[in-house]
């Protein structure tokens, strides 16, 4: 989990104006120390774990050994700069975001998802971060390995002048595809254990409840805020990020304080010299309340109709979110002849990204322009509807769960470039989003 300062790929960016100086894997001394979760970092050197002993480290401690051997590092990500770091900073930022696949090719692939803060100045830096990790997080493999795991990271660089830069991580509970990952970080002005402010970093598989903590004690801010990271290494074949069903990811519900609209919108960066290229590229949503990340992805859009990331799709358990859907699952359809909901099974569910979206009815349904059938009703037509985009104002929708026609009220095309799905099912061969009957081509 390196540094990526703003110093290589967003130097506009940088308030500060310090020389272009892109910060090494993990550390310059390559040494990842592993510590209980719920520990507390009160310097360079010194932690106190949970049951209140404290711990003093130096070089000698680097158990875990080198770090991996750098092939590249953050390949795109989001950030924002604020402040001076010591009197003004980033004191929170949060956001949660969906563990992808597995990659198909399992070799010594190492990926990182996380969101982050970090201080710099000339003489050293810090990084803090939340991370959701695939492959092994240290050369021995003593955490993480070919599975999705949580952990939480705090990487110096000269701080404080000191000559011992260690990484220390806590964790690292196993996760799963499909579940869902809170990253928080988040600063008290004072605590009884830092006698000083201190900096909380926490990570949670919502899905299940498992989590992982870091306490910092620290008397600077965040300069630079990241709500969305993928750092890689060891990379050599497209194949070796998760599987082609996954072709990105969002971080999404991000918030942060200060603010990103009181500092304007996320800046966005990919690196495209990395080798081999993988379809790379990052996007803030116009709100700056998610930041899609995408690979293997193309430069086109999705091919075929879809729905939008989150779209509530019911189920006999209620509405569950279309990314967190999977093959064998059981949903709601819909009989038309008979007028009545029977399950149905889902056979696929692909995702892929789409640049032409109509949005109805201020949110309610997020579809795919062309090829996403609807059903409809207009004063000459009932019937299904293949192209959104066709839809007037004045028509309606149909609404199963209330058994009722809802007329449109509002239709806006939205040129934004989005995470979609492509939901088959078995049955009838349609489903029920947010109320409302579509069908699967």
């Amino acid at each position: 989990m390196a540094f990526q300062n703003v110093f290589t790929h967003a130097v506009s960016s940088n308030p500060h104006n310090l020389e272009a100086n892109h910060a090494p894997s993990f550390v310059s001394s390559n040494c990842i120390i592993q510590l209980p979760s719920g520990s507390t970092i009160l310097d360079t050197s010194n932690v106190r774990f949970p049951d209140g002993n404290l711990h003093h480290f130096s070089s000698t401690a680097c158990s875990n050994g080198n770090a991996p051997t750098i092939s590249w590092d953050w390949v795109e990500y989001a950030s924002k700069n604020y402040g001076d770091g010591s009197v003004s900073g980033f004191t929170y930022l949060a956001d949660q975001w969906t563990v992808p696949h597995d990659p198909t090719n399992q070799q010594n692939n190492v990926i990182f998802l996380f969101n982050s803060l970090q201080w710099f100045n000339p003489q050293g830096s810090w990084i803090i971060q939340p991370v959701l990790g695939w492959g092994c997080l240290n050369p021995l493999c003593t955490a993480g390995g070919h599975y999705w795991s949580l952990t939480d990271a705090v990487v110096f660089q000269s701080y404080d002048g000191s000559p011992f830069n260690p990484a220390y991580e806590s964790g690292a509970p196993s996760t799963a595809w499909g579940h869902t990952i809170q990253g928080t970080i988040s600063w008290q002005s004072y605590t009884n254990q830092c006698g000083e402010p201190m900096y909380q970093i926490s990570e949670t598989d919502v899905t299940t409840g498992a989590q992982t903590v870091l306490n910092f004690c620290t008397d600077t801010l965040g300069m630079q805020a990241d709500p969305g990271v993928l750092e890689v290494y060891n990379i050599a074949s497209c194949d070796e990020y998760p599987s082609a069903s996954s072709v990105g990811t969002v971080f999404q519900n991000i918030q942060s304080t200060p603010s990103v609209g009181t500092l304007g919108n996320w800046d966005s960066f990919y690196d495209s010299g990395v080798s081999p290229q993988c379809s790379y590229g990052a996007s803030p949503t116009f709100d700056g309340g998610a930041v899609y990340l995408y690979w293997n992805s193309g430069t086109g859009g999705g091919g075929g109709g879809c729905i939008a990331l989150n779209t509530p799709i019911l189920t006999s358990h209620g509405y569950r979110p279309v990314q967190s859907l999977r093959t064998g699952d059981i949903i709601i359809g819909y009989d038309l002849a008979a007028g009545r909901t029977e399950p149905v099974k889902v056979l696929s569910n692909t995702v892929t990204w789409e640049s032409s979206l109509i949005n109805i009815n201020d949110g309610a349904l997020l579809l795919t322009a062309t090829d996403q059938p609807i059903y409809a009703s207009s004063s000459t037509f009932t019937g299904w509807v293949r192209d959104p985009q066709s839809l007037k104002v004045g028509e309606s929708i149909y609404n199963v769960f209330d058994q009722r026609w809802v007329p449109i009220y509002n239709i806006q095309a939205i040129s934004e470039r989005t995470m979609v799905y492509d939901l088959v099912t078995s049955g009838p061969n349609d489903f029920i989003a947010n109320g409302y009957l579509l069908d699967t081509k």
